[in-house]
């Protein structure tokens, strides 16, 4: 420990010393510490105790890849991105809701799996869920046809990824709702940005780069 004015000459000294805790396990540690002077007498223990706090689910997990993919529906459209999501913590991540916020290509404002059909007008053929995971399966599957960009959305799936463990996330399809696109799939473009929001509140909001 380090004399707090630079210096022991004093018959009393405030002391002070920086510990990394760096990979000290979570929960409550007690350090205690005594001095002792140049004729060896010891004096009396002093005690504290550091609380180390979990990482919020937001720093532990990490976007390690992403992709664009087609969505094998024959138009040849890459209109699928993918991610894998890592946990780096010590502890399990619960994903809650996920915004996609936007797409590079302007053409794109909603995400949704199937197609249009027209039968005495146009219609939405819902054909499977619009997020997927590798874990659990779908995690939000609308029957009311695409969801428009930046709108939050619930996972009607209990979606966990346990310490150091990695997850492969699958959104499925971007299209053009504009009049006249009747809601033709679009390539994403290089980027797209996302949110996720976890069980303890936290939120992350990443831009997946070169799709």
């Amino acid at each position: 420990m380090s004399a707090s004015d630079g210096e022991f000459d004093q018959p009393k000294e405030d002391v002070n010393r920086s510990i990394d805790t760096a990979g000290w396990a979570t929960g409550h540690h007690e350090l205690s510490i005594r001095g002792t002077d140049g004729n060896l007498t010891q004096g009396p223990t002093n005690s504290t105790i550091v609380n180390i706090a979990p990482l919020a689910s937001a720093e532990r997990a990490q976007i390690v890849s992403s992709r664009k993919t087609r969505n094998n529906d024959g138009d040849g459209v890459q209109d699928t991105v993918k991610f894998t999501l890592e946990n780096t913590g010590s502890s399990p991540v619960s994903i809650q809701n996920i915004t996609i916020r936007d797409a590079e290509n302007f053409q794109v404002d909603q995400v949704g799996n199937g197609s249009t059909v027209f039968n005495r007008g146009w219609s939405w053929d819902d054909a499977g869920p619009e997020i997927v995971s590798s874990r659990t399966g779908s995690l939000y599957d609308s029957t009311d046809g695409p969801v428009p960009l930046r709108t939050t959305v619930q996972l009607q799936s209990n979606e966990v990824v346990s310490d150091g463990e990695q997850t492969e996330y699958t959104i499925t399809e971007f299209r053009d709702n504009r009049f006249g696109g009747f809601g033709s799939n679009e390539d994403p473009g290089s980027q797209v940005t996302l949110t996720l929001g976890f069980e303890d509140g936290s939120e992350k909001t990443v831009t997946l780069d070169n799709l």
